[in-house]
């Protein structure tokens, strides 16, 4: 383990690349399955999330909803269970096999599609996309992948996305080190570099697993945004944005506020 936590510790979180991201790693995905490491929020944070969600949409029972990048498809747990006909999609073969099992039976689909390969054409009613996600794929194919979910909802399709917020990453993570224990079982060391030119956060989390005593790096590289830059590509991929929030109580955007979320309709 020694050895394994020297070679980690002169890993450059400044030459992490979007081809490093651990999302796209079916090892890391496995590991989360088995760990039930279920993404970036806390369980009793999630049906306070979809209520806020669908205040915001209005879109009622039994409409037709995407949740795109679904992670562990704990939104769409909810929403089926509120009476909602789910899609959720992610990159991993081994999670949508994971997902199949474990909602068999809910009123739930998942299908193995990128942002690229949304297929679907006139379908939902609503659109989700949550966790940051968008901020995984390269900037330059924001706008395709934002095209890709606006041709996915009907006429009066609405969509929920949410961003961090590239002031409040900078001020806050950028350029820090530091150590957290999770779980009673990770100590974490975590490292942050924001690449100004490009605009893109790495980050790098070497983690002692005290449970097999092993040593893994989750390397992570995202696309940094402002409100206006969204607002940009929502509007070159046909969505119009409505509301804008800060955070999941539903306060403002500025430099403070973590996140950027926004509801956008489909333009006519």
């Amino acid at each position: 383990m020694i050895n394994a936590l020297r070679q980690a510790l002169t890993v450059r979180v400044e030459d992490i690349s979007f081809s490093d991201n651990i999302y796209g790693d079916e090892d890391f995905v496995a590991r989360s399955i088995k760990d039930n490491f279920a993404g970036w929020y806390r369980e009793e944070d999630l049906p306070k999330q979809i209520d806020f969600l669908l205040q915001h949409c209005a879109v009622d029972s039994p409409a037709k909803v995407l949740d795109a990048a679904c992670g562990h498809g704990r939104h769409c747990d909810i929403l089926s269970r509120k009476g909602y006909e789910v899609t959720g999609t992610d990159i991993s073969e081994q999670l949508i096999a994971y997902l199949e099992q474990a909602y068999s039976g809910k009123r739930i689909t998942f299908k193995k599609r990128s942002f690229k390969e949304l297929d679907y054409s006139g379908t939902f009613d609503l659109v989700i996309v949550l966790g940051n996600s968008l901020s995984l794929i390269p900037r330059e194919e924001m706008t395709e992948a934002l095209q890709n979910l606006n041709n996915s909802l009907m006429n009066s399709g609405i969509s929920f996305l949410e961003l961090d917020n590239r002031e409040h990453v900078i001020e806050n993570e950028m350029g820090k080190r530091f150590w957290s224990y999770d779980g009673d079982r990770w100590l974490i060391l975590s490292k942050h570099h924001y690449d100004s030119a490009l605009k893109l956060e790495k980050s790098l989390d070497i983690s002692i697993d005290f449970q097999n005593m092993s040593v893994n790096c989750f390397p992570l590289t995202k696309c940094l945004y402002d409100q206006d830059e969204i607002s940009d590509s929502l509007n070159r991929a046909g969505m119009t944005p409505i509301k804008w929030f800060g955070d999941w109580n539903g306060n403002g955007i500025s430099d403070k506020s973590p996140s950027i979320i926004v509801v956008a309709k489909k333009k006519l």
